[in-house]
């Protein structure tokens, strides 16, 4: 193992028929896990599938997990960037983001997203970046 040779990813594959129903195929390498905001404003982090960071025991299966994604739901996968805070933990600023998410869960997903970055990009200097999906059943 080197310290120096280590990196956090994350993995979705989004699988579904056209007009749903979805799941997310994820896996993460000690990246922040992907937020879950349904259109009720229900929030949770989708925790199965993580393990260690590339570079550290190599030898190590990877584990992945399947999760339903209901319809007009929103998928966000961040960089830790959007939540830490100096002097805060990092459990703080993922409570700071699900309630956030909650309350921009009906918004159209351009909005949601520049809400996220004006709200919380403010007070950070570190990068900020966000996936977002939002599954749409057809009309």
């Amino acid at each position: 193992m080197n310290p120096h040779a280590t990196a956090t990813c994350a993995y979705g594959l989004v699988k579904g028929p056209a007009g749903g129903p979805w799941h997310l195929h994820h896996s993460s390498a000690g990246h922040l896990p992907p937020l879950l905001t349904t259109e009720d404003g229900d929030t949770r982090y989708l925790n199965t599938g993580r393990g260690l960071l590339i570079g550290m025991e190599p030898g190590l299966p990877r584990t992945s997990a399947r999760d339903p994604l209901p319809p007009r739901s929103t998928l966000l996968f961040f960089t830790d960037g959007l939540i830490e805070r100096r002097g805060e933990s990092l459990d703080e600023g993922m409570k700071r983001l699900s309630r956030l998410t909650a309350t921009y869960a009906r918004d159209p997903l351009d909005v949601f997203c520049d809400e996220l970055i004006i709200k919380l990009g403010a007070d950070t200097s570190d990068d900020i970046a966000l996936l977002a999906l939002r599954p749409t059943p057809r009309a």
